[in-house]
C-alpha cells in the first residue's frame, strides 16, 4: 500500500465521520470496499477512531457516530475481530470505556458493535498441543460412532427416492412463511447427498438430481440463493474434482441455460457457477468453457449481472501463471482476453467519438443482422421514434436508412417485413424518404416475382420467392398509406398494382386487404374530390376490388 492509498483512506475517513449522514454513508461504502481490498489497511484507519473514542472533554456527536459505524462495518469489513492482539489490546478497551455515547442512538450502536463482538470473534487458541494420547483418545471416540455416520456415504443409493420424494415437496411448498425455511432444509439435503456420494455410483442420484436442482433453480427465491451456494461450497469442498464430475458439469452447465428477463435468476446462475471456485486450478477446461461464454455477456442489461459475471471471469483468469520451468498453464489467458476487451472498449470509444444519431443508426443496423427476428422487429420499431423524434437532424442519413429498411422488406420473417413496411409509409409521409419513380418500378419487378418453381419435373411453391413478392407488395402498400388524406402522384398506379394480386397466397391477399381497406378509410369522407385523380378505368378496377367478396369492408 503506497503513501497515496493511506492518503485516500484517511481523507474517507474524515469523510465518513462528516457531520451530515448522506456524505458519511457515502464515504464509508469507498471506505469499506477500500479496506476489504488491501490487507492490513484497518492499521490506518484505528489511530483516527482511537482518537476521537478517547478523546477528553466535548466531542462532537456525528464524529464519534460515524466513528462506530465504521467499527460496525458492514458484511466484509469489521475492524474489531481482525487477527491482531495490538488492535485488541488498544481497541476494546477504547469501545468499552468510551465517555461519549451520551445519545441512545450512540448507545444503540455500541450495543451493535459488542453484539457483533460476541457473534464473529473466535477465540484463538494459545498453546496448541496435540500429544499421541489425544490422538488416540480421538481415534477411541469416532471408531463405535464411524459405522453409524454418513447415511448416504454408507447405504448408496438406497434411499435416494426417499429424498427426492421429500425435495420436490420442499421446494413447492409456496407458503410465504415457510418457504425460505424449506429451501433452506432442501440445500442441506442435497450437500449431504452429494457429499455422501463421493464412493459409489453417481449416475443414478445425478439422472434424479439434475431435473430436481433445475426445477430449484429456475424458482429459487433472493433468500434461498446463499443457501444453495453453501449447499455445493459444502458437497464439494476439499474433494477431487475427478470424484464430482457430476456436480462440476452440472454447475458448469448452468452457462448454457437460456437468459431470462429475471435478475434474480440470472444473479444466482452466476454465484452458484461461481462455487466452482473451490476447485481452483483443477478444472482448466471448465474454467475455459466458462470464459468463452461469460466474456460475451460483460454487456448484459443489469448490473448485477454484470458484477456477479465479472466475478466468475476474475476466478477463470485467475490461474494463468507461468511455471518455473517457463511453461504456461493451460487456463485462459489474460492476456488473450484483454486484447478481446480493448478491441471491444475501442469500438466503444469509436462510437462515442461519432454523432449519437450516426451511433444509433450502426447499431440499429448491426441489429437488424441478428438471427433473432424479434431483435430485428423491435429494431425496426425503435428507428421510427428516433427518426421522427430527430426528423430534422436525421435527414444526412436518409439515404442509409431507405436502404435498410428496403432490406428489411424482404426479411424472412413476416412480422419484419410488415413493421418494415409501416415504418416506410410513415417516412415516405412526412417526407424523410422521397417517393419516387424508381422506388415504384423496384415494387412493381419484386411483386411480380414468380413464386413457382420447378423440382424433379413438378411445379411447388419457393418460400424464399413468396418472401420476395410479398416485400415488393408491402413497399406498394407502404406507397398507398403514405398519403392517408390525399392522393399523391404514385398512389394511383400502386393501387392498380394491388389490384392485380387479388388471387395471390393468403400472406399477400391480407397485407392488401390490410392496405386498401385503411386506403378507403381515410379516403372515404372526402372520395368526390379524391375520385379525380383516378381514370375511369382505374375508378372501375379499384370499385371492384373494395366490393368485392375478399376485400368488402
Amino acid at each position: 500500500m503506497t503513501e497515496i492509498d493511506k492518503q485516500v483512506i484517511l481523507k474517507l475517513v474524515e469523510l465518513s465521520i462528516n457531520r451530515y449522514s448522506e456524505v458519511r454513508r457515502g464515504a464509508q461504502v469507498y471506505l469499506f470496499s477500500i479496506l476489504k481490498r488491501y490487507l492490513f489497511s484497518y492499521n490506518v484507519v484505528v489511530d483516527r477512531i482511537l482518537e476521537l473514542l478517547n478523546a477528553q472533554g466535548e466531542v462532537d456527536h456525528d464524529r464519534i457516530k460515524g466513528c462506530l459505524y465504521i467499527l460496525l462495518g458492514d458484511d466484509f469489513v469489521f475492524l474489531p475481530t481482525k487477527s491482531s492482539w495490538s488492535l485488541f489490546e488498544k481497541l476494546w478497551p477504547s469501545i468499552a470505556g468510551t465517555m461519549h455515547a451520551i445519545k441512545i442512538s450512540t448507545q444503540n450502536l455500541i450495543d451493535q458493535v459488542v453484539e457483533k463482538i460476541v457473534k464473529q470473534f473466535d477465540t484463538p487458541a494459545i498453546i496448541e498441543d496435540t500429544n499421541a494420547i489425544s490422538i488416540r483418545a480421538a481415534v477411541a471416540l469416532w471408531r463405535p460412532l464411524e459405522s453409524k455416520e454418513g447415511l448416504l456415504r454408507n447405504f448408496g443409493s438406497v434411499f435416494v427416492d426417499n429424498f427426492m420424494e421429500q425435495l420436490y415437496s420442499l421446494i413447492r411448498k409456496k407458503i410465504k412463511e415457510k418457504e425460505e425455511g424449506s429451501q433452506r432444509v432442501a440445500a442441506e439435503i442435497v450437500a449431504g447427498m452429494i457429499r455422501g456420494s463421493k464412493y459409489w455410483t453417481l449416475d443414478e442420484l445425478w439422472s434424479k438430481l439434475t431435473p430436481f436442482l433445475n426445477e430449484a433453480f429456475m424458482n429459487i427465491s433472493s433468500e434461498a440463493v446463499n443457501n444453495w451456494c453453501l449447499c455445493f461450497r459444502f458437497a464439494v469442498a476439499d474433494v477431487d474434482p475427478r470424484r464430482m464430475y457430476h456436480a462440476v458439469e452440472f454447475m458448469r452447465s448452468l452457462i448454457n441455460t437460456p437468459s431470462t428477463a429475471n435478475a434474480l435468476i440470472e444473479t444466482s446462475r452466476w454465484h452458484l457457477i461461481e462455487q466452482l471456485s473451490n476447485f481452483e486450478w483443477r478444472i482448466p477446461a471448465v474454467w475455459h468453457a466458462i470464459n468463452v461464454h461469460a466474456k460475451d455477456l460483460l454487456e448484459h442489461p443489469y448490473k448485477a449481472v454484470r458484477e456477479c459475471i465479472a466475478s466468475v471471469l476474475g476466478i477463470s483468469l485467475g490461474h494463468d501463471i507461468t511455471l518455473p520451468n517457463g511453461q504456461a498453464t493451460r487456463h485462459p489467458s489474460v492476456n488473450v482476453f484483454f486484447d478481446g476487451i480493448r478491441e471491444r472498449l475501442q469500438q466503444a470509444m469509436d462510437i462515442c467519438e461519432k454523432t449519437p444519431l450516426e451511433a444509433f443508426i450502426e447499431q440499429i443496423e448491426y441489429v437488424c443482422t441478428s438471427s433473432k427476428w424479434h431483435a430485428r422487429h423491435a429494431a425496426i420499431e425503435f428507428v421510427q421514434h428516433m427518426i421522427f423524434c430527430n426528423l430534422f437532424n436525421a435527414r444526412p442519413f436518409a439515404s442509409r436508412i431507405r436502404e435498410l429498411l428496403l432490406k428489411c422488406l424482404f426479411d424472412e420473417q413476416f412480422e419484419v417485413r410488415t413493421v418494415a413496411s409501416v415504418t416506410l409509409a410513415g417516412f415516405y409521409q412526412c417526407g424523410f424518404i422521397q417517393v419516387s419513380k424508381e422506388d415504384l418500378e423496384y415494387f412493381r419487378l419484386m411483386s411480380n416475382r414468380n413464386y413457382f418453381i420447378k423440382v424433379e419435373g413438378k411445379k411447388v411453391t419457393s418460400a424464399e420467392y413468396i418472401v420476395k413478392r410479398h416485400g415488393g407488395v408491402l413497399g406498394l402498400c407502404a406507397m398507398v398509406l403514405s398519403s392517408p388524406y390525399d392522393i399523391s402522384i404514385h398512389v394511383p398506379d400502386a393501387l392498380m398494382l394491388l389490384c392485380e394480386h387479388s388471387h395471390d397466397p393468403n400472406l399477400i391477399q391480407k397485407s392488401i386487404k390490410n392496405a386498401l381497406s385503411e386506403f378507403r378509410r381515410t379516403h372515404h369522407d372526402s372520395w368526390h374530390e379524391h375520385r379525380k385523380n383516378f381514370t375511369e378505368d382505374q375508378l372501375v378496377i379499384l370499385a371492384d376490388v373494395l366490393i368485392s367478396p375478399n376485400y368488402y369492408i
